[in-house]
């Protein structure tokens, strides 16, 4: 087993043939640190068992074209309309945003590698956190001056988080058989911030509770079409699923490369 850490978060390879780490080591460190990550503590976890299987859930949580129609709560925070931007006034937004966070000593990005990808952006317009109204749900921030945007960051071939000014949450998605996936979820504060005081659990948890039962009811959803004897699998739009076609790329190479090293 190999174990290593970035910036406070813990990574784990139960292969005999780990991937190569340090590369992304090295990139991610700088753009997580000044989330202090090893000055938190874990406010709360959930577990969803959702009837689909691990590929459909992954897919879903690559892709937000959906995210519009699908999660009415995240759009209010969720920049889902900057797809609609032409490619000048995407440069002038992203431009901006990166020299507000550099004057805060924040790193945008974007980075990836074979296995990951990772990014700063920017919320909606008046949003300082992901939550039920856009403003910070922990009283104590654990990054800059607390409006600093998501560093999302995604790990093939299960995981991906989001860290705000005020908080941190993590997913991870396990097959636990052909049509069932354990989805489970942790949200993670400042060490100082006191539960009662300084948040509230519901606070805290609305917005991604709310957001995670309805990508499972979605992922469902498409368990059942994919079951159906109509269903006949179509292609993939390389603007708005350019990251599920890195997640089928990679799983296809990876899979591909261990059936032929143990056939």
């Amino acid at each position: 087993m190999a174990l290593r850490t970035v910036a406070g978060s813990i990574y784990v390879c139960l292969g005999d043939n780990p991937p190569a780490f340090d590369d992304f080591h090295d990139r991610l460190e700088p753009m997580l640190a000044p989330h202090r990550l090893g000055h938190a503590k874990l406010a709360h976890q959930a577990t969803l068992v959702e009837h689909a299987n691990w590929k459909l859930v992954m897919e879903n949580a690559r892709e937000c074209y959906h995210c519009a129609t699908n999660h009415p709560e995240l759009a209010l925070t969720f920049p889902v309309s900057r797809r609609t931007l032409t490619q000048e006034e995407q440069s002038t937004i992203n431009a901006g945003f990166a020299a507000r966070m550099m004057e805060q000593g924040l790193l945008c990005g974007p980075e990836e590698g074979a296995w990951w990808q990772a990014g700063r952006f920017e919320l909606n317009e008046g949003s300082r956190s992901m939550s039920m109204d856009g403003q910070p749900c922990v009283q104590r921030p654990m990054a800059g001056n607390g409006d600093v945007g998501s560093l999302r960051w995604a790990l093939e071939p299960h995981s991906f988080a989001h860290a705000v000014g005020d908080y941190v949450i993590m997913f991870s998605a396990m097959p636990t058989g052909p049509e069932e996936t354990i989805v489970t979820a942790k949200w993670l504060v400042s060490a100082d911030a006191e539960e009662g005081v300084d948040f509230t659990i519901e606070g805290l948890t609305e917005l991604w509770n709310r957001t995670n039962v309805q990508d499972r009811d979605l992922a469902e959803n498409n368990q059942r079409g994919v079951n159906s004897m109509g269903f006949v699998p179509g292609p993939y739009s390389e603007q708005s699923e350019s990251l599920v076609l890195r997640f089928t790329d990679w799983y296809c190479e990876t899979a591909g490369r261990y059936v032929n090293e143990h056939s």
